[in-house]
């Protein structure tokens, strides 16, 4: 049975989180063969997403916000590998660097997000505001299986 835990939790696990992937070591590196510049970069796209999501659904244009991946007409795992494409001539403290000031102003904006009244319906929806912020446990996968415990 998994616990359900507050939209205020899932804010301080973002900033934990956060914390934990910006004291990576250079030489951390995933299975799949990414370094800590392409994780960094993955963790950059998708917090970009997310922010974009955020921004529609506290204007109320949540009906114009669509995927990137989506727009493109590619599945995301076709997307993640463009995107690192698009971005591999930036260098490691660029990478660093575009995932920090994703990361903190997708916070920012996950701050002003849980104080506005859910206004999705469906529970399944990547547009609810408990889903966008459990953008976390993505991050979380991604360290597990670089070999980083984690105990949240």
């Amino acid at each position: 049975m998994t616990n359900k835990i507050s939209l205020e939790q899932k804010m301080l696990n973002t900033k934990k989180i956060t914390e934990l992937i910006l004291d990576l070591p250079v030489s951390f590196s995933l299975p799949n063969g990414w370094g800590l510049k392409e994780l960094l970069l993955h963790l950059w796209s998708w917090d970009d997403e997310f922010t974009k999501i955020c921004e529609g659904k506290m204007n109320d244009s949540l009906d114009q916000c669509e995927f990137e991946f989506k727009k493109m007409n590619m599945d995301y795992v076709e997307w993640n590998d463009y995107v690192l494409e698009k971005m591999s001539n930036l260098t490691l403290d660029e990478a660093r660097q575009k995932y920090k000031e994703t990361r903190y102003k997708i916070i920012t904006l996950y701050e002003k997000l849980i104080k506005f009244p859910e206004t999705v319906e469906d529970e399944k929806s990547f547009y609810r505001t408990d889903r966008i912020l459990d953008l976390w446990q993505h991050d979380k996968q991604h360290l597990k299986a670089g070999g980083i415990k984690i105990d949240f």
